[in-house]
């Protein structure tokens, strides 16, 4: 069993919430629900400008919004997400989200223990990993994602170690998954 212990920082939540919103299925529609009250206003926008101009000018203006908004949803829901999570820590309401946490892997999946409360994740139930120089993400298909940090490993060999444990695991399921 291989394991590894880290703490969580801000940025290493919003690392975290802005893979998931490319992966997870459950932060995508969260991230839709907050962003139709936008297309609705944008379309109002469109119909009212509709009764001045042509229809063919109305629905270039509201392709053009449309395309805008959806480019400008993402950027938004992270820095949302970030201010959100400072005003919550200045309130103390978020306290183990930065508590000490151990990631073990096992045979069957991925178990994540915060101050005694303990986490299981069939190998089944995670939808996306990943890393780049700084992360290992681990996406869960529900709300839960992890961007578990580099300086969490002892050396390098440590982290390419967990890293590749975390990476075999979560292939052999989905191999195992696609197989049937």
């Amino acid at each position: 069993m291989i394991s590894i212990e880290y703490s969580n920082t801000i940025n290493d939540l919003v690392a975290a919430q802005k893979v998931a919103l490319r992966h997870s299925s459950t932060s995508q529609n969260l991230m839709v629900q907050r962003w139709l009250l936008v297309e609705a206003l944008l379309a109002g926008l469109c119909v009212m400008f509709a009764f001045n101009h042509s229809p063919r000018n109305v629905l270039m203006a509201f392709l053009a919004l449309s395309a805008l908004a959806w480019v400008l949803r993402y950027r938004t829901v992270v820095v949302q997400f970030r201010r959100d999570l400072k005003r919550e820590v200045k309130k103390d309401t978020t306290r183990s989200l930065f508590q000490p946490r151990i990631l073990r892997l096992t045979e069957t999946g991925i178990s994540i223990d915060t101050s005694g409360t303990v986490a299981d994740y069939d190998w089944s139930k995670v939808v996306h990993v990943g890393t780049d120089k700084r992360y290992l993400y681990v996406i869960t298909d529900g709300v839960l994602h992890y961007a578990v940090p580099r300086r969490a490993a002892a050396d390098d060999t440590q982290w390419e170690q967990f890293v590749a444990a975390v990476q075999s695991g979560f292939d052999q399921a989905k191999s195992a998954s696609t197989a049937q």
